[in-house]
């Protein structure tokens, strides 16, 4: 169960629950339940998944709360979404009703607390579950209400899967009397796709990738751009999200050269990141985990990022990439220059970066701890 999942084949979904749904074949037969969107398949097959995908909101032209860019910023950005979150709940539930009467599943595997934890919570007592906390679903909406229903989602849980230590730390602090074990899962990232470049990288060109809304700082790299030392840099920005004229304005007006790629399919953000000079990951708050990060790393691209969160174990004390505090534009621009500068400290980081990225998140790696606990979860009596 999920609310993130690739619409379609070279879909800019983020597709790292049909990874780990992927890594599970062919051991075990998985069926995915997540929401319809326009244009995508109600029923499909995608490789070796059962994809089955269930309407919240009719007419599916007029359906706002998922995909483009996520439930939160969707929730943040458009009354119209807000109003359909009872009914992306309602639906989820009365869709997984159905699979339960088409066939009885060995195990559920709910992605995110919110809503698939709780949704299956709510339609079997019998069934083992495994529920994953991504991060997003445990840091944003912190209500009392909302808490609850975490609790709630957490109550049914045989194990509990996270993507790093920082989630970890959070659940264990906020639900102390939590029964279910948590098992760290790392994100897999595809060495096939994700690979150090053949060519010498572009002397010229920062990336950035990811969803333009106020957490992710794309805002604090056009700034920090308009204060580099070193001239004629590009920086590229690949991502889609409310934020998207307000940051052309600023680069205008700043002055800063920069060209706004729109959301990639992976293939194309894997180009991207062998190409660059260097990736900047500039988020502000707390960033659970930091895929892309991760994923710029096994690109052998030099990494610039906040210390935000998971992020500031991804570099490790700047071991594997530059770490600066969030929001922190003349640390985030002296960082940038200080890559620049010093090519060889740079690619110094990077080969670290490869052969950590390759040792915690090859897909066989993964794919492992993944097996490993949906094995702990079916030993339960």
């Amino acid at each position: 169960m999920t609310s993130t999942f690739p619409r379609w084949e070279g879909d800019a979904t983020p597709p790292f629950v049909r990874d780990l749904a992927d890594l599970a074949t062919p051991h075990w037969d998985v069926r995915v339940l997540a929401p319809h969107a326009p244009g995508a398949k109600l029923h499909e097959r995608l490789g070796a998944l059962d994809v089955r995908r269930f309407r919240y909101f009719v007419p599916a032209s007029k359906a706002r709360l998922c995909y483009e860019g996520g439930i939160l910023p969707n929730l943040k950005a458009s009354w119209l979404a807000r109003a359909q979150a009872p009914m992306l709940v309602v639906s989820e539930l009365l869709a997984m009703r159905r699979e339960l009467a088409r066939q009885r599943p060995d195990l559920i595997h709910a992605h995110f607390l919110l809503p698939q934890g709780a949704v299956a919570a709510a339609v079997t007592a019998d069934i083992r579950v495994v529920t994953t906390v991504h991060g997003s679903d445990l840091f944003a909406l912190r209500s009392a209400p909302v808490e609850r229903l975490r609790a709630a989602a957490l109550s049914r849980a045989r194990i509990v899967t996270v993507n790093g230590d920082v989630v970890k730390r959070e659940l264990e602090a906020r639900f102390p009397r939590l029964d279910a074990p948590i098992r760290v899962v790392p994100m897999p990232v595809d060495e096939r796709i994700f690979r150090p470049a053949d060519a010498p990288r572009r002397r010229d060109l920062v990336a950035f990738v990811g969803r333009l809304t106020h957490q992710k700082g794309a805002d604090v790299l056009i700034d920090a751009m308009a204060r580099l030392r070193t001239p004629a840099m590009r920086v590229v920005i690949a991502g889609e999200g409310p934020e998207r004229e307000r940051l052309g304005d600023r680069a205008r007006r700043l002055g800063v050269d920069a060209v706004f790629r729109g959301a990639l399919a992976r293939e194309a953000v894997a180009e991207l990141l062998r190409e660059a000079t260097l990736a900047v990951v500039p988020s502000r708050g707390t960033e659970a985990f930091g895929l892309v990060a991760v994923e710029a790393m096994a690109c052998g691209c030099p990494v610039v990022m906040t210390n935000s969160g998971g992020l500031a174990e991804l570099a490790r004390g700047n071991l594997r990439a530059l770490g600066v505090p969030p929001n922190d534009v003349d640390a985030l621009a002296a960082a940038i220059d200080e890559t620049l500068s010093d090519p060889g400290s740079a690619r110094a980081r990077a080969t670290r970066a490869i052969a950590w990225a390759r040792e915690h998140h090859a897909p066989d790696a993964v794919r492992r701890a993944l097996l490993s606990v949906y094995d702990e979860a079916m030993a339960w009596a």
